[in-house]
């Protein structure tokens, strides 16, 4: 299914692996335009290669830096305007759910999580608003998951700032409706990939990890990261230009079922 997405420019944060590259990829496929933001430049540039080698390298930009670095965020968006126009959207995909398992965090590491968790997606967001505003269209995805709604052994801060992430949405949703600016998260289940948490655990023991899916996982499988990306490539699009403020599980029915 073609979504429309031709030429249009979105930026994915974390965009060097996992759900974020396989978003790139979706929507690269779409013939859209990606900027993609990660922290590690040396694993970002290898994925922007990569990319660019497939799509061209007019379709595909990267750039190295932290999303909750306001200057850099600032930076970020007026380089991508200079190349390539006012973007359509973004992934808001940045995050980062290993921490500790205890039950006494203690503060640091809550913040820790937070600051991994909610502050990139919201300061990325708060900084692109104004260009879709004045656009008056445009479409936010951020990626949660299903930790934050069913206590799944994740980390509790992380679970929490998950939470606050799919509020911040469904505010946020409601704020910007105005506009024609839509505003919408996937919450994952547990997803497969390349040197994932889930590529370390099968790796480990795959038959005890097979034996807990087939009980807790309806679908008694893991998730592709082909499976998230095309639910965000179909949300950015127009062809959901009346979804908005909505948190997709997308789990196998693990946490839905």
């Amino acid at each position: 299914m073609k979504l429309g997405l031709e030429e249009r420019v979105f930026i994915i944060g974390g965009g060097s692996r996992g759900i974020g590259l396989g978003v790139a990829h979706t929507l690269l496929e779409e013939g859209a335009r990606v900027a993609l933001v990660a922290r590690g430049r040396a694993e970002l540039e290898r994925a922007t290669s990569r990319l660019a080698d497939v799509y061209g390298r007019d379709h595909v930009i990267g750039r190295a830096g932290d999303l909750a670095d306001e200057a850099m965020t600032r930076k970020l968006l007026n380089y991508v305007r200079g190349e390539w126009g006012t973007p359509a959207g973004a992934v808001l995909n940045a995050g980062n759910g290993s921490g500790s398992s205890s039950r006494e965090l203690g503060l640091s590491e809550w913040q820790r999580l937070f600051a991994a968790n909610l502050w990139p997606s919201v300061v990325l967001a708060e900084h692109l608003l104004p260009d879709l505003a004045a656009a008056g269209s445009g479409s936010l995805v951020f990626i949660s998951s299903i930790a934050s709604r069913k206590a799944v052994g994740a980390p509790l801060a992380y679970g929490a700032a998950k939470a606050a992430l799919e509020y911040y949405v469904r505010g946020l949703a409601r704020r910007s409706g105005s506009d024609q600016v839509r505003v919408n998260a996937i919450a994952p289940g547990n997803v497969l990939s390349p040197g994932g948490v889930w590529d370390s655990k099968l790796a480990e023991d795959e038959s005890s990890w097979q034996a807990y899916l087939e009980s807790e996982v309806p679908l008694q499988r893991l998730g592709t990261v082909d499976e998230i990306a095309a639910p965000a490539a179909f949300l950015l699009s127009d062809r959901a230009s009346f979804i908005t403020g909505e948190v997709l599980l997308v789990d196998g029915g693990q946490v839905s079922v």
